[in-house]
């Protein structure tokens, strides 16, 4: 079976090299970490990953990163003879990682592999394909009831599979203090009760519908400030040329440097990495992107424990679990197109009451759902206790 696996990697790898060949000549976030990719890693990393016990943790990109930094700091502190390895797919989250975890963690790029991205009928197609693989994991610890549903129904021994809950709950965010908005406001150049909609992580075809949005709200609204987020920076010139055809002023964030207030009227497009929690904190109200388009969402958790009212789209099935929560607690409006974002907004920019009790609820329902990742951390030492018993 592993053999056949390694063949499927082999052939991947061929039939998608000519593509891979030139996005890595175009684009950096393909040219960044390419030799880690193919394994081959400097001497001072090779050094790093060999001769000690190890856990290695993946994280795709920056949510992830800052989903699963806490538990690496606890891993540090409660099992300290264990190196850890934190690897990420992205530029943006690589970076991250390292930022935030360079201290206690070896980072490094994932290795090239057999794409695993798919849907739930698909892994059941291959059902018997990956129950060999399964076998041979040790533990899974699943978000929700439904994940492990769907694990064991692909092949996963029963015994070995648990619900751990989501780690993203744990995010150490905490509503925004009065003082902590007014100075993230002060530092945009914004006023204290300007309406404020801050859109994160924002993909392609969502960025009109918000420009729409703005211009629609001129006429009630017209001191509204826009801030939009792509969940990519390196679309930011994208999205500034689309602005500005549009008609409307805007600065790039990578241009204006941090810290530099907004030009009054202008629409900050924030195309840098790291900065999406604080400007949630100038918000009034946050719009969470990808879910407008077909996508499956974005992280809906950290503006909802800031205690912001939030609002989403209809596709959020990478969320299904936090935006079940939000709506069902009064914490979040789910909106179904362009006119119900725009209803939503008016809606919350006109009562300053059902903002404040939406945020209240908002936070309250992600302060419950926390404690996955002392679960997990718990799961772990017991792996590492069987296995140095072993």
């Amino acid at each position: 079976m592993l053999l056949l696996y390694n063949a499927l990697v082999a052939l991947y790898f061929i039939v998608t090299l000519p593509y891979y060949a030139v996005q890595i000549l175009r684009k950096e976030k393909y040219r960044a970490g390419i030799l880690q990719r193919l394994g081959l890693y400097p001497g001072e990393l090779r050094r790093a990953l060999t001769g000690r016990h190890r856990i290695w943790f993946h994280a795709v990109s920056v949510g992830e990163v800052r989903a699963v930094t806490p538990l690496l700091k606890l891993v540090r502190e409660e099992l300290p003879g264990w190196q850890i390895v934190l690897s990420t797919v992205t530029l943006t989250g690589q970076t991250i990682a390292r930022e935030t975890c360079g201290s206690i963690a070896t980072v490094i790029y994932f290795p090239l592999d057999l794409s695993v991205a798919g849907s739930f009928p698909g892994y059941q197609m291959g059902r018997f394909f990956l129950k060999h693989f399964l076998q041979s994991i040790r533990a899974f610890s699943m978000q929700t009831d439904i994940d492990a549903r769907r694990i064991l129904a692909i092949g996963a021994p029963r015994e070995r599979v648990t619900v751990g809950g989501n780690m993203k709950f744990d995010c150490g965010i905490s509503p925004t203090a009065a003082e902590e908005r007014r100075a993230a406001r002060a530092a945009l150049g914004l006023a204290p009760g300007q309406p404020v909609l801050v859109a994160g992580s924002t993909h392609r075809g969502e960025e009109e519908i918000l420009v729409n949005l703005l211009q629609g709200l001129r006429g009630s609204h017209p001191d509204m400030a826009l801030i939009i987020v792509p969940r990519h920076p390196e679309r930011g010139a994208e999205v500034q040329e689309l602005i500005e055809k549009r008609g409307e002023r805007c600065v790039r964030r990578s241009s204006l440097g941090r810290g530099a207030p907004v030009p009054r009227g202008s629409i900050l497009i924030a195309d840098t990495i790291g900065e999406l929690v604080n400007l949630y904190k100038a918000a009034t109200v946050v719009f969470v992107g990808k879910s407008l388009v077909p996508g499956g969402g974005q992280n809906i958790i950290e503006p909802a424990s800031m205690g912001l009212p939030v609002i989403f789209g209809p596709s959020m099935e990478n969320f299904r679990e936090a935006s079940e929560l939000l709506i069902g607690n009064g914490g979040a409006i789910q909106v179904e197109n362009t006119d119900g974002l725009r209803a939503s907004v008016i809606s919350l920019f006109d009562d300053a009451e059902a903002m404040e009790v939406m945020g209240r609820r908002a936070a309250d329902a992600m302060a419950r759902s926390r404690g996955a990742t002392r679960r997990n951390l718990e799961l772990i030492k017991k792996l590492v206790k069987d296995s140095t018993r072993a």
